[in-house]
């Protein structure tokens, strides 16, 4: 009984370590959509400049993230950053300024940002 109970206990923490996904942000990533605020239009953020992303806006380079200049002021207050990725945040670094964002990643990483604009911005790996 205990020789059964041994091995079932063996073969669920198998099948727990073997569905855990561990995210790895490594190289140029464009956004390929995002969500919005409801109080905005498409049109207004367009006037508004903040759908000027930059054809690929992130670029994580070792621990730094490097944000295209029309992204990284506007949503972030600078350009440059060292990161950090845990299970459920992305936590970018710059001297006394820290920015925690929840993300969620299925495929795309979907990382939920703090701006009066959008909610969400959704990663997706350039490939060229």
């Amino acid at each position: 009984m205990i020789k059964k109970l041994t091995i079932l206990l063996i073969l669920v923490l198998l099948y727990s370590c073997s569905n855990e996904k561990t995210t790895v942000l490594k190289g140029k990533y464009s956004i390929g959509g995002f969500h919005m605020k409801p109080e905005y239009s498409m049109e207004k953020l367009r006037s508004l400049g903040v759908l000027n992303f930059g054809k690929t806006p992130f670029e994580f380079i070792d621990n730094k993230v490097y944000i295209s200049p029309e992204l990284g002021e506007r949503f972030f207050g600078n350009t440059e950053f060292e990161y950090e990725l845990t299970n459920d945040k992305l936590i970018l670094y710059k001297k006394d300024k820290k920015i925690e964002m929840n993300y969620i990643d299925d495929g795309v990483f979907r990382l939920n940002i703090e701006n009066k604009y959008l909610d969400r911005i959704d990663l997706s790996k350039f490939n060229r």
